[in-house]
């Protein structure tokens, strides 16, 4: 399989990532988990625009998968623009992810 060295540089620099891709040094397991990443963006930006049509309780995974990103986002800019320097808040981010997803995979979302 041919690997398009320069797309994955693009999507490494898209999601902050520093590790260096080159043609002689193409690191598999990096490119499988950003590959990774992206479909899974992919299928929750479909996800959303599927969901933007439903109606009622019929979209209610949906709206709180919504809801935990916006308070992600929101998590993310207090970080960045509030003066402190502790962990807990960075940190918050992955626990919340990790507690919202844990949930709406437990109820097959």
């Amino acid at each position: 399989m041919n690997i398009n060295i320069k797309k994955v540089q693009e999507l490494a620099q898209e999601y902050g990532c520093l590790n260096e891709i080159t043609a002689n040094n193409s690191n598999k397991i990096f490119i499988k988990a950003i590959l990774q990443r992206k479909v899974l963006d992919l299928i929750c930006e479909f996800s959303h625009e599927f969901f933007k049509f439903q109606c009622g309780n019929s979209k209610l995974e949906s709206d709180v998968e919504s809801k935990a990103t916006e308070l992600l986002e929101l998590i993310k800019l207090f970080l960045t623009t509030r003066a402190g320097t502790d962990e807990v808040t960075g940190a918050s981010i992955i626990k919340i992810r990790q507690q919202v997803y844990g949930i709406l995979g437990n109820r097959g979302f």
